[in-house]
């Protein structure tokens, strides 16, 4: 969703993208965006950047979590195959040796695929909301950590820290699984409330399905912008309970347009129309 549920973490680029030795902070996905926003916009450097926690509120980096977050919500076989495409791509940082590139294209994409079938799995299954948000939220969260290759090099001495990756994957993994049983219940809640006024202002063109992939969506974002904002900013020595509540409000929102999106496109919205 995923920065994601993101992380707690090809093509030849562009002519537009001037080339460098040193690897982009931005994933292909993202940095294209970037460059789409910056064409039409201009240069612009409102919402950029938190100086303080270093978090991205750019609009490519929130278009390209909504961009990402559409496949999940879609049928199992294009969904799955576009989710592990988009991701992996996302993945791949300009810069980067080929074979780096390569490694993390093909982790992306199990990322993507992985991600999808958690949601797929346990989001019909006829559990509780707050065992759904448990297992959607924890096994999210452990695909991201660890499937990221970079959480598993030592940032100082750029070697395998294969310790420091089995911590940073379990934290995440336990954070995300606890912001999820608490997430997943409230967006069903306000789920409940929101379809019959839904229902009335847009007729039958909204249905109770396409409000629960939304709120469902929400819920996934909302964990996955905690998990890894927390994350973000545990490594990093800081915090900013504001960024953590702000990344999860964004990523909430985006990922519940991505779900009500991608269930406009799947077969059962075709089918109950």
């Amino acid at each position: 969703m995923t920065q994601e549920i993101n992380s707690l973490q090809s093509y030849e680029p562009s002519s537009a993208i001037p080339t460098t030795a040193t690897p982009s902070e931005q994933g292909l996905l993202t940095e294209a965006l970037d460059t789409a926003f910056r064409a039409i916009f201009g240069d612009s450097k409102e919402i950029k950047e938190d100086t303080k926690t270093n978090a991205d509120w750019g609009m490519a980096n929130l278009a390209s979590g909504f961009v990402k977050a559409v496949p999940l919500f879609m049928v199992p076989g294009r969904g799955m195959v576009l989710s592990a495409v988009l991701h992996g791509i996302d993945e791949v940082h300009r810069g980067d040796s080929t074979r780096t590139q390569l490694t993390d294209f093909a982790l992306g994409s199990a990322k993507g695929a992985g991600t999808k079938l958690v949601l797929d799995k346990f989001g019909a299954s006829e559990i509780s909301f707050a065992q759904k948000g448990l297992a959607i939220g924890g096994g999210s969260s452990f695909l991201d950590s660890a499937l990221t290759r970079t959480n598993w090099i030592n940032q100082t001495t750029g070697e395998l820290d294969f310790s420091g990756g089995l911590r940073k994957t379990a934290f995440q993994a336990a954070f995300g699984a606890g912001v999820g049983m608490a997430a997943f219940p409230l967006g069903h809640a306000l789920g409940s409330k929101i379809t019959p006024t839904a229902q009335k202002f847009f007729g039958s063109r909204i249905n109770d399905a396409m409000v629960a992939a939304a709120t469902t969506g929400g819920a996934f974002g909302l964990t996955g912008g905690i998990v890894g904002e927390s994350a973000n900013q545990f490594y990093s020595g800081s915090f900013d309970p504001v960024a953590i509540a702000k990344r999860g409000l964004v990523d909430g929102l985006s990922t519940a347009a991505a779900g009500g999106v991608g269930y406009r496109f799947s077969a059962h919205y075709a089918l109950n129309h």
